[in-house]
C-alpha cells in the first residue's frame, strides 16, 4: 500500500480469541483511523472452531488468531499462506526463538507462514491424594492414560449396576 492510497470504504474481517478482543478491538479502532479500512471483529472459543468453518467455505475472515498448535493443519490445508516480509517490516523485531528457522510450526527456515504474538505454557496438575499410583505424573500422558482407566472403570461400574437395577440411568 502507497502513501497516496485511498482505502477508505474497505473492510477486512478478524476473528480472535474472545478473552483477547478488547485489545483487539482497541488495535482494530487505531488502524481504521490511520487506514481508513474498516475492521469488524468476532471472537471464537477455540483454534478448531475457526479451522472448521474456513475449511467447510463458511470463511469470510480476512485475519484470524490462533495457536502455534493449529498453523501446521491450516497452513497444510491452505488456509494460510505465506507472509510476505517485505509487507511487514517490523519482522526482523521478533525474538529469534519464534523465526522460522527456530520456529517448530514452519518447515522451512526461510519461509514466514505465521508469528506468535504472545508465549504461555500449560500446567500440570493432579490431586496428590486421589493419585493412586507411587510415582507421582511426569506427561499428559501420564494423566491421559490414568482418565482412560477411570472412564473404563466407570463404564464397567455402569454396566454392572444397570444389570442389577434396569431403571438406573446413571451411577451416581
Amino acid at each position: 500500500m502507497s502513501d497516496g492510497d485511498d482505502l477508505s470504504g474497505t473492510t477486512v474481517t478478524f476473528q480472535g480469541f474472545g478473552t483477547h478482543m478488547p485489545g483487539m478491538e482497541a488495535m482494530a479502532a487505531d488502524f481504521q483511523e490511520e487506514t481508513g479500512i474498516e475492521v469488524t471483529t468476532a471472537p471464537f472459543s477455540d483454534d478448531w472452531q475457526v479451522l472448521a468453518r474456513q475449511r467447510a467455505g463458511g470463511g469470510d475472515l480476512d485475519l484470524f488468531q490462533m495457536s502455534m498448535r493449529a498453523v501446521p493443519s491450516a497452513r497444510d490445508d491452505g488456509l494460510i499462506q505465506p507472509i510476505r516480509p517485505e509487507n511487514v517490516p517490523n519482522l526482523e523485531n521478533i525474538n529469534s526463538t519464534y523465526r522460522p528457522e527456530n520456529a517448530p510450526w514452519e518447515p522451512d527456515p526461510d519461509q514466514w507462514t505465521a508469528v506468535a504474538s504472545h508465549f504461555g505454557s500449560n500446567s500440570l496438575a493432579w490431586n496428590t491424594e486421589l493419585w493412586p499410583y507411587d510415582e507421582d505424573p511426569t506427561s499428559w500422558t501420564d494423566l491421559t492414560l490414568f482418565c482412560r482407566l477411570m472412564t473404563t472403570v466407570l463404564d464397567a461400574l455402569t454396566v454392572i449396576f444397570r444389570h442389577f437395577n434396569a431403571e438406573m440411568d446413571t451411577v451416581w
